[in-house]
């Protein structure tokens, strides 16, 4: 995907850090904490022009810290046209909170105070996930408030009914900062100490999105360099302490240093990279990384949200320019920008250069394939297993032998025409197997049986059919059972090896043909 395919949605003077879109189709955004701007969260009334959201009260401060925002930065919208506000209360030092929007009504929906005994003094719990299925909620807290290094980043389970929270995972591998510092354009990304010190900024725990099944949290801190996944099932299990549900995290995907996330129901994965200014992707079938985007203004992109047209939609912050992290007599450039991305633009092309792709990978898994059968055949034999051939050479040095004999009236060697044999046999496995990877997407019942149906069907169309067709061996009721059964063997040990060289190439996989993207919430 080429950088013009991103464009810019909507402009601001005023910082912006997050988004949402309500349920009509209106963007909020949240002004990152470290710009200390006056409203902490607004809406676009029009480009270039913001209204505090929910109103101005909300954004005012006053005597009741559950009656207003003080430090929002993660928010997301949920299927009930409600938009859910992370205020971290890093400002004003007061208990953090979510509190909860209704759009359609436009009321209040909910207050819910964090319980203080799972946040630290270096708590800033910004993003994070609404399962609304299971009532639940899953924090990033990222470990970086207070001057922390983000080595105490931990992973908040908040029960959405009764308010009870627990803190889990808090410093394990996978959850807190990496060592590497943040770098963009060779600098080091620093923070302003109050002594006029500058050191580096460490963020724990950030990007967090559940995939649509519900199944897995995928999730990395912002200073880390992998992609973890966690199963719900586990984190929600009580029966497991916080060592032994580290022992569950898997570690998923290499990525560079990245913020926001979103997950399409093919369960590719996409990122803000705040070192390269771009638009990250892990795809789930070869969990390899690329980036299909990349601006030179989309400075520290960092929310990344689902908007009402299935498109991407991605905040740019330009933190490292915020008075907490930039050099004297730095700022931002203006206007901040939010972007729009749609993944589906170029979807054709993309799906025949996978197509393709997959195609290759198949066809080099059916040379690895049909390599097993040449091992497994001689193995037959030194175990002296029957049939005995008496000589007979196999259908495929037959037929070279016979293209040979009626090119150039000669016949092969019996050396050359094993040779060429076995390479017909390799091409022929490579044919198959980038048929197998190419039905496989679109026909899931190809890989019945890993493998095993497809070899069976090769064997009943090709082995016992097409060759006796083509008198490159006897009619299958003149060849012995025992030559039967050491053929069908041959065919069941190409097909299971052709499926497991196709899993391990990322020739194959279980991806479903859908590719709405979601926002990583429960439905």
């Amino acid at each position: 995907m080429t950088t013009s395919k991103a464009t810019i949605y909507a402009t601001s003077d005023t910082p912006l850090g997050n988004g949402a879109f309500t349920a009509d189709g209106r963007l909020v955004v949240s002004h990152h904490p470290m710009y200390g701007t006056p409203h902490r969260v607004s809406i676009f009334v029009a480009d270039g022009l913001l209204s505090p959201f929910p109103n101005l009260a909300w954004n005012t401060p006053g005597d009741d810290p559950m009656a207003y925002l003080d430090a929002v930065l993660g928010l997301r919208s949920d299927s009930h046209g409600r938009i859910w506000l992370a205020d971290m209360g890093t400002r004003s030092s007061i208990q953090a909170k979510f509190v909860i929007w209704d759009t359609n009504a436009d009321t209040l929906w909910r207050v819910i105070a964090l319980p203080a005994e799972v946040t630290t003094p270096y708590s800033e719990p910004n993003d994070f996930v609404i399962d609304e299925a299971r009532g639940k909620l899953y924090i990033a807290d990222e470990g970086a408030g207070g001057g922390g290094d983000g080595s105490r980043a931990a992973l908040i389970v908040l029960d959405i009914a009764s308010g009870k929270a627990q803190r889990r995972l808090d410093g394990f591998t996978g959850i807190r900062a990496e060592s590497g510092p943040l770098m963009i354009d060779g600098e080091r990304v620093e923070r302003n100490g109050a002594d006029g010190a500058r050191t580096p900024l460490f963020v724990g725990l950030d990007g967090i999105v559940m995939d649509a099944a519900g199944e897995w949290l995928y999730l990395s801190p912002l200073n880390g360099r992998t992609m973890w996944r966690l199963r719900v099932a586990d984190l929600l299990d009580p029966a497991l302490d916080d060592a032994a549900l580290a022992g569950r995290m898997e570690r998923y995907a290499d990525k560079p240093n990245s913020g926001g996330m979103c997950i399409d129901s093919r369960n590719t994965l996409y990122l803000t990279v705040i070192e390269s200014n771009a638009i990250g992707r892990i795809s789930a079938h070869r969990r390899l990384y690329d980036e299909p985007v990349k601006r030179t203004d989309m400075f520290w992109p960092d929310g990344l949200m689902v908007g009402p047209d299935g498109a991407l939609y991605v905040v740019t912050t330009q933190l490292p320019r915020s008075p907490a992290l930039a050099r004297p007599g730095v700022g931002p450039v203006l206007p901040f920008k939010v972007f729009r991305w749609d993944p589906h633009e170029n979807t054709e092309v993309e799906r025949a250069h996978e197509r393709t792709e997959r195609a290759v990978r198949g066809a080099v898994a059916g040379v690895i394939a049909a390599g097993a059968v040449l091992l497994f055949e001689a193995a037959w034999s030194r175990l002296g297993l029957p049939p005995d051939k008496d000589g007979a050479a196999p259908p495929p040095e037959v037929l070279v032998d016979r293209i040979y004999h009626v090119t150039t009236g000669r016949k092969l060697d019996e050396g050359t025409a094993t040779l060429a044999g076995h390479l017909v046999h390799l091409a022929t496995g490579a044919s198959l197997g980038a048929a197998y990877a190419s039905l496989a997407e679109p026909l899931p019942l190809v890989t019945r049986g890993r493998g095993t149906a497809f070899g069976l069907a090769t064997w009943a169309i090709l082995d016992e059919t097409v060759m006796a067709m083509l008198e490159l061996k006897p009619p299958p009721s003149r060849v012995p059972v025992e030559e039967h059964i050491r053929t069908a063997a041959s065919h069941l040990v190409f097909g299971a090896t052709l499926h497991a060289a196709g899993l391990l190439l990322g020739a194959i996989g279980d991806s479903p043909s859908s590719e709405a993207i979601t926002d990583g919430q429960s439905r």
